[in-house]
């Protein structure tokens, strides 16, 4: 199966090979820094899904921040320091450029691509499989299990990216007549249903 993931730059210390222009993030190329280069700074990728957050996952926060969720509640993440997060406010991390999560890393074409583009990439497809996985606090008990959706590993520790699928005006306006008809629609609903498409798409 393939799911939507969205693409997020984060600026960091260590150098990454990706770089920006300071204050132009739509500026970007492959290549090392200066350390004291005040021009540009190096960048990492990270790829998030809107899977369930749960306890020992590496997440991407709203703030622009990559936390590991500790401990979780139905409302609120515990991600160190005393410190907690909204849930809805966090996308786990599946796969990144930063080695040190050690988490799936990007396909070298995927960097190049996103970089030839200067980074206005912001949404992708990821393949993912189904998994079985044992519950917190039951992991001694192999009967106890959900399944999970994980995205699928190359033999070089690398996800399996594709374009997003993007649709042209007309074939959204199909979609929802195709919908519509399907449902069955009153006589006379056909007249609404086009004149809201003729506003809104």
């Amino acid at each position: 199966m393939k799911k939507n993931c969205k693409v997020v730059m984060l600026p960091t210390e260590k150098a990454t090979g990706i770089v920006s222009r300071a204050k132009e993030t739509n500026i970007i190329q492959l290549g090392a820094t200066n350390p004291r280069n005040q021009y540009w700074i190096d960048q990492h990728l990270y790829i998030t899904s809107d899977e369930k957050v749960t306890e020992g996952t590496k997440c991407y926060d709203l703030a622009g921040k990559v936390v590991y969720v500790q401990e979780i509640d139905e409302e609120f993440a515990s991600i160190g320091s005393g410190m907690a997060c909204p849930v809805e406010q966090l996308r786990i991390i599946v796969a990144s450029t930063d080695a040190s999560l050690d988490l799936p890393l990007l396909p070298e074409s995927f960097i190049k691509k996103y970089v030839e583009e200067n980074g206005k990439i912001d949404e992708i497809l990821v393949e993912f499989k189904e998994i079985k996985a044992p519950f917190e606090n039951e992991s001694n008990r192999a009967d106890i299990s959900y399944t999970k959706q994980v995205p699928v590993i190359r033999e070089n520790n690398t996800i399996r990216i594709l374009p997003a699928k993007t649709y042209a005006r007309e074939e959204v306006i199909d979609l929802i007549r195709r919908y519509s008809e399907e449902m069955g629609m009153v006589p006379g609903e056909d007249f609404i249903r086009d004149e809201w498409v003729n506003k809104n798409i």
